[in-house]
């Protein structure tokens, strides 16, 4: 495709993720991966030009959107995706426009107006326009951060990394690591995490065949961190509320070396049913048994009470803003409104409270709690109302779980509460995971 055909297709992008996004549909990826299935003349350089910069655009979407309303400009996806380019390129192309496939020309009063918006001195927009933070999360987030809100708002703008969880109970992570290499694909050891192999670039998932979902899984470093402050040892019994995908059930199935079960537990069956055939592509789905949740509170409780009291582990993983990916998915940015909050920090407690029911009443038994935000009403705020209401629980220093395994290296918290890990794009480069891990008092 010429550079006109990928601006016009980028704009045809933003339009169908911004309309999506709007009426509470699908996320970006899922569209953008629709929209290329009804393109297939589009080649893989075309795809990552086209994708690149829709992702771009929602990233900096508020930032765009100032400018243009600052010059008087609609903000239509066609000005957005201009705006967008233009800024990362410096100066409009002339090949970005005209010919079968391309947009028209700008006039000339349109495309003056487009650079002005693009050398706008960035401190005449408003600063949660400047940073492309929604009204929603501004207060929040400059109280996990203070001054450095604006370095780690930078970490947002980045591409994520790709990280693989190596299934220890298949080979170790030099053996993953020598047969990457045999594939001509170069990674490395990813920090912290013992299990985590970081690749150097992103690769589609044929060249991972034969690993992927079969020795592997693909999961970022910090969900694979969030999954050892459970301290998973063989033999144990594991409730999981929230399995979601199963990135994380994979993690505690491989922890029980064959011996305990995890009890995987969601409200919605596809994910479940998703998750189930994952397990099994990685030959631990043995150790599973999976159960769907009834969205009735009622009901949710007595399909729930087989296993009250029953649990040396439970890890409870809360639905969320998702702040913490928005490197990944910027669109989440946009999805949500203050008078959301609300309602989700509720089953955030619930959710919790739950957790600390099915959890065993000897000494030693461990509730881990995990979003993947950096807003504090989502994690520390939840977390001390409910010990406020459970005085038999107490946090565990998260640097004391992961000395206890082992760990020589561990990342600095960027908590409110020094006990907890926040994990933080920027800084750590990694999702923003927050895990809280609540054990009984003695």
């Amino acid at each position: 495709m010429r550079p006109a055909a990928r601006i016009r297709a980028a704009v045809e992008a933003m339009e169908m993720v911004l309309t999506a996004m709007q009426a509470g549909g699908a996320g970006a990826e899922a569209v953008l991966a629709r929209y290329f299935r009804a393109r297939r003349y589009a080649g893989a350089k075309d795809r990552r030009a086209i994708q690149d910069l829709v992702y771009c655009g929602l990233r900096r979407l508020a930032e765009l959107d100032a400018r243009l309303a600052f010059c008087d400009l609609a903000t239509t996806s066609r000005n957005r995706v201009l705006l967008a380019a233009i800024m990362q390129a410096g100066e409009p192309a002339a090949d970005w426009f005209g010919g079968p496939y391309g947009l028209p020309s700008p006039s000339s009063g349109e495309m003056a107006g487009l650079l002005r918006a693009a050398r706008l001195p960035a401190d005449v927009l408003p600063e949660p326009a400047r940073l492309s933070v929604p009204d929603w999360a501004w207060a929040g987030l400059a109280r996990r951060f203070g001054d450095a809100l604006k370095e780690e708002a930078a970490g947002w703008d980045r591409e994520a990394s790709v990280d693989l969880r190596v299934i220890e109970s298949h080979l170790s992570r030099n053996r993953l690591l020598i047969s990457l290499a045999g594939m001509g694909l170069e990674a490395e050891p990813a920090p912290w995490a013992p299990t985590a192999v970081r690749l150097d670039r992103r690769v589609g998932r044929g060249r991972l065949r034969g690993i992927l979902d079969r020795l592997a899984i693909a999961q970022d470093e910090g969900s694979q961190i969030a999954a050892h402050l459970a301290d998973v040892r063989p033999g144990m019994t594991v409730v999981e509320l929230g399995a979601g995908g199963g990135g994380k059930t994979a993690a505690l199935a491989d922890a029980l070396r064959g011996r305990g079960r995890v009890v995987a537990v969601d409200v919605d069956r596809r994910r479940l049913e998703r998750a189930r055939r994952r397990l099994e592509s990685l030959g631990l789905a043995g150790l599973v048994e999976w159960v769907m949740l009834p969205a009735a509170p009622d009901e949710a409780r007595e399909r729930l009470a087989p296993w009250l009291g029953l649990a040396d582990r439970v890890l409870v993983d809360v639905p969320c803003t998702g702040s913490g990916t928005w490197r990944r998915h910027p669109d989440r940015k946009w999805r949500w409104k203050g008078e959301d909050l609300a309602g989700l920090r509720q089953t955030q407690q619930t959710m919790l409270a739950h957790a600390l029911a099915l959890a065993a009443p000897a000494a030693g038994a461990r509730v881990v709690y995990v979003t993947c935000s950096l807003l504090p009403e989502e994690n520390e705020d939840v977390v001390l109302r409910i010990l406020d209401r459970h005085r038999d629980w107490e946090l565990c220093d998260h640097r004391g779980v992961l000395r206890s395994l082992g760990w020589t290296r561990i990342p600095e918290t960027a908590a409110l509460l020094p006990s907890c890990l926040q994990l933080a794009p920027a800084r750590h480069h990694t999702d923003g995971l927050f895990v809280a891990v609540l054990a009984r008092k003695l």
